[in-house]
């Protein structure tokens, strides 16, 4: 090889290459028809949470700044976009149960009451220490956070759900529990709808674990 063609060859080795310059427009990118993402909509650098609109500008949810939930004004769709495939709701905590009635029974404590809502099922338990102060007026623990049935098509239903103690003038007898129709109280039977009065079951622990439907 020639000098000339060795210099050549060096030059092109190590000449530099020209960077590509970009010319066209950067749009905001589309998520759907339905919704919009833009830089109003986008604040991730700032204490805006993420939220999410219509094409018309209707909010319909946003992601938490602080925890990074997703907020759903509208629900949840699961398996289709009607009523029957959408999660409307979704909750936990704890309630506060009582001795209903006219009776002498008094709580000495409650260990521990919680529930959690899935749509319009809600699983109630309750863990309760019971004086043994009672009379002869049927057991009921009224305070569930949610009214049993309500109106339209859960009106006039009843749930029966499992229940323990370990005190009381009858451990022989197995109970359980039952909602009552548009009410926020559960009542004590045995049997056949038999109701078990307040000293059945006095002066020791109760336990009380139902699941029922709302419409609250």
């Amino acid at each position: 090889m020639t000098k000339s063609a060795t210099r050549v060859a060096a030059d092109e080795v190590s000449a530099p290459i020209a960077s590509p310059v970009f010319t066209g427009t950067l749009n905001a990118p589309t998520v759907s028809a339905s919704v919009r993402l833009d830089t109003d909509l986008i604040k991730s650098k700032t204490n805006t949470p993420l939220s999410f609109q219509l094409s018309d500008g209707t909010a319909v949810g946003n992601f938490s700044n602080t925890t990074g939930a997703l907020i759903s004004n509208y629900g949840l769709a699961v398996g289709g976009t009607g009523a029957a495939n959408t999660l409307s709701d979704y909750e936990t905590g704890t309630w506060t149960p009582t001795i209903r009635g006219s009776g002498t029974l008094t709580i000495a404590a409650i260990e521990a009451a919680h529930y959690t809502k899935i749509g319009s099922v809600v699983v109630l338990q309750t863990y309760l220490s019971l004086a043994n102060n009672g009379n002869s007026t049927d057991m009921e623990i009224s305070g569930m956070p949610f009214i049993n049935g309500g109106t339209s098509v859960n009106a006039n239903q009843y749930s029966m759900g499992g229940v323990a103690h370990g005190g009381g003038a009858n451990m022989t007898e197995m109970k359980y529990c039952r909602t009552q129709s548009n009410s926020n109280y559960l009542t004590i039977y045995k049997k056949a709808s038999a109701n078990v009065p307040q000293t059945d079951v006095q002066g020791n622990y109760f336990l009380i674990s139902v699941t029922y439907r709302t419409t609250d």
